[in-house]
C-alpha cells in the first residue's frame, strides 16, 4: 500500500514538473508590429511582417498568432468610409490561400501564423510574414479615407492543445480614395463619353420659340457643383453688328438666369455624394426668344460649362 501511495506521489511530481516547465516555456514572449498602421496606396498587395521575441532561451516553446475581423461579422474584411467599404484580406502567406483569423474561430494551423522556439539555440526573436490584399471595385466609390483596425492576439503554445494569450496589439490600415469628377455633353439619351466635351447647337434659320436640346452628364464620387458662363449673358450676338437675340437655357426644365455670367459664372446644378457609374444625367434646353425684325446674319453665343466638387 506505502508503495502504490509512493509510486503515484512519484508520477504527480513528474506531471507537475512537465506542467510547470511547459508554463515557463512560453513566458515572456512579446509581438512586435513592425508596421502597425499601413496606407495601401503606397501598395495595395503588401507582404508584412512582425516580431514574436523571448526573454531568453532557456526552454522552447509554440505559438500562434491570430488577427480579429474589425468590424465585419465575418472574415470578409473590409476598410470603411461611412457606409461605403472596400474589401481588404489578410492572408497568412503570398500565395494568399489561407485568411488569418482569430479564436474561436481558429480551428487547424491554416487559420493563423505559427511559429516555434528551440530551447538552448540562443535565437531570441522570429520574424513571420503575412500578406495583405486591397480590391478596388470597378463602380466608382465616395472619395475620402477607408480605415479599419484590427488586433492581432499572440498565444502561447498549439492551436490543438489551445493557446494563452499573451500579448495584443492594433493594426490599422488605411486607403485614401482619390476625388474623381468629369463632365460630359452628349446628344440626348446618348452615354457618357469622356470625350465628349463640346456640343454645336445650329438652330439654321432662327425662329421665336425654336429650341435644341442635349444632356450633360456628370461622373463624380465628390458630389459637384455646375457652373455656367456666357459670353453675351445669356444673348446670340450678330457677328457683324450689337444686334442680339435673346434665349432661355433650361437646366433640368428650370431656367437659368444668365445675364452677368460673362464675368460671374453663374451655378445651374448641384448634386452630393458619389453618382450613379454611368453618371448623373442632367438635360440642357435652349429656347429662342423673339427674332422679329432682327437683322439679318449670323448669330452665336458661347456658353462655357464648369464642374467642380463640393467637399
Amino acid at each position: 500500500m506505502i508503495k502504490k501511495i509512493f509510486k503515484y506521489l512519484f508520477l504527480s511530481l513528474i506531471y507537475l514538473l512537465i506542467y510547470l516547465e511547459e508554463g515557463h516555456a512560453c513566458s515572456g514572449l512579446a509581438l512586435t508590429l513592425n508596421y502597425p498602421t499601413y496606407n495601401l496606396n503606397a501598395n495595395s498587395a503588401p507582404v508584412l511582417d512582425f516580431k514574436v521575441s523571448r526573454k531568453n532561451d532557456s526552454f522552447g516553446c509554440s505559438y500562434f498568432v491570430g488577427i480579429s475581423k474589425g468590424r465585419s461579422s465575418d472574415y470578409n474584411r473590409n476598410l470603411y468610409l461611412g457606409n461605403s467599404k472596400l474589401p481588404m484580406q489578410l492572408y497568412k502567406n503570398n500565395s494568399s490561400n489561407y485568411i488569418i483569423k482569430d479564436i474561436p474561430d481558429i480551428r487547424s494551423d491554416s487559420d493563423c501564423i505559427t511559429g516555434t522556439f528551440i530551447k538552448k539555440n540562443k535565437i531570441l526573436e522570429n520574424i513571420l510574414t503575412y500578406k495583405t490584399t486591397l480590391s478596388l471595385p470597378a463602380n466608382i466609390m465616395l472619395a475620402g479615407t477607408y480605415t479599419e483596425s484590427y488586433t492581432v492576439n499572440l498565444y502561447q503554445g498549439t492551436v490543438s492543445s489551445g493557446g494563452l494569450i499573451q500579448s495584443s496589439k492594433t493594426l490599422t490600415y488605411t486607403y485614401n480614395y482619390p476625388t474623381k469628377i468629369d463632365l460630359s455633353l452628349v446628344s440626348s439619351g446618348a452615354p457618357f463619353d469622356l470625350t465628349s466635351t463640346y456640343q454645336n447647337l445650329n438652330f439654321g434659320v432662327l425662329a421665336s420659340g425654336q429650341s435644341m436640346s442635349f444632356d450633360i452628364v456628370v461622373l463624380s464620387n465628390a458630389g459637384y457643383n455646375l457652373y455656367l458662363s456666357s459670353t453675351y449673358n445669356g444673348n446670340l450676338k450678330h457677328t457683324n453688328y450689337q444686334s442680339m437675340v435673346n434665349y432661355s437655357m433650361l437646366i433640368n426644365n428650370s431656367t437659368i438666369n444668365l445675364a452677368g455670367s460673362s464675368s460671374t459664372p453663374v451655378l445651374a446644378a448641384s448634386g452630393v455624394g458619389v453618382t450613379a457609374n454611368e453618371g448623373q444625367r442632367i438635360p440642357v434646353r435652349v429656347v429662342m426668344g423673339e427674332v422679329k425684325n432682327q437683322l439679318a446674319g449670323q448669330y452665336s453665343d458661347v456658353i462655357f460649362i464648369t464642374i467642380a466638387t463640393n467637399l
